[in-house]
């Protein structure tokens, strides 16, 4: 590694330590250069990542907390690289590919997973299971999380900073992702080392600029809600065909909205949202968008994606 390098991780890791310190972050600092990172998905993807539209493709998705690829990778992607505004979900990423590689599932869970019935969990983000991991990490990711782990006096208090969004429950976390069902977990274990992605520090609006490669599913998460509150909603529209032009295989998908709750019930009937009837207007509308409804985690409601099919 070189020196430029070295510095601009130890750049990014001060800036961890300086961003974990913070009183008070709001949703709108995740989606910047030094933002909140989400400890594990909120997506339902257990509903919505097909074996059949993912298998022996290539991907390419949001990076976030990671989880996106782990399930791809799970469910028989053929290469997948990914791309955030947020630096730190590379290094959070690359340190949850260690993990698998080293952990037992329980120690996994342990790690990641505040047990609430715990006050002061010794087992999160716990150092000597850091130790156990770190010589699976990549150099960028071991320089940056020796540095974040050199700054705090007890590790446990890394993962309850600001530096991460917000506590997730056990059952919940296991809900949402595939490979966090014991036997997937072990599956995903024995090819993890098959995922090298490429990371793109870039967000959606430069999108197309990333490379010339193509892919043929492409995983933009909830990016769109973030668009709204920034007013760049108008343009929407044709970022996406921008997007699916210069990146997207002939017959591929963008995944180019998650929405919750599109639909809940009412004394017993089911009823869309109004707030995202009025947001999703536009795209609904569109021709090639196509709507997926399934099953939100708790099956009280209905969570939706919105894909985009080239045709």
């Amino acid at each position: 590694m070189d020196k430029i390098c070295e510095q601009k991780i130890l750049n990014d890791a001060k800036n961890a330590i300086i961003c974990s310190k913070k009183i008070f972050r709001s949703l709108d600092d995740i989606a910047k250069k030094y933002g909140i990172l989400y400890p594990f998905t909120t997506e339902n993807i257990k509903e919505y990542f097909l074996r059949e539209e993912i298998k022996k493709k290539d991907v390419l998705t949001v990076c976030s907390s990671g989880d996106h690829l782990f399930n791809a990778l799970l469910l028989g992607a053929k290469n997948i690289d990914c791309f955030d505004t947020n630096v730190f979900t590379k290094y959070y990423m690359f340190l949850k590919k260690a993990a698998i590689k080293v952990l037992k599932y329980d120690e996994f869970l342990r790690f990641f997973i505040q047990d609430f019935s715990i006050f002061k969990n010794d087992y999160l983000f716990n150092y000597s299971l850091y130790e156990k991991l770190r010589s699976e990490l990549n150099d960028e990711a071991r320089l940056f999380w020796d540095y974040v782990y050199s700054e705090y006096s007890s590790s446990y208090k890394i993962r309850k900073s600001s530096l991460f969004f917000k506590d997730i429950k056990k059952i919940d976390a296991i809900n949402y992702n595939l490979y966090l069902e014991e036997e997937n977990y072990y599956k995903l274990k024995e090819i993890i080392d098959k995922l090298n992605p490429n990371f793109y520090e870039c967000d959606i609006t430069n999108l197309h600029n990333i490379n010339k490669r193509r892919y043929q599913i492409i995983y933009l998460s909830n990016i769109y809600q973030f668009l709204l509150r920034a007013d760049r909603k108008t343009n929407f529209i044709d970022l996406i065909k921008h997007i699916a032009s210069s990146l997207l295989e002939e017959d591929g998908i963008i995944f180019l909205a998650y929405i919750y709750n599109y639909k809940f019930l009412i004394e017993d009937k089911e009823m869309k949202n109004p707030l995202y009837e009025e947001l999703y207007r536009d795209l609904f509308e569109e021709e090639d968008f196509v709507l997926r409804e399934f099953n939100s985690v708790d099956y009280a409601n209905k969570d939706a994606i919105l894909m985009y099919k080239k045709r």
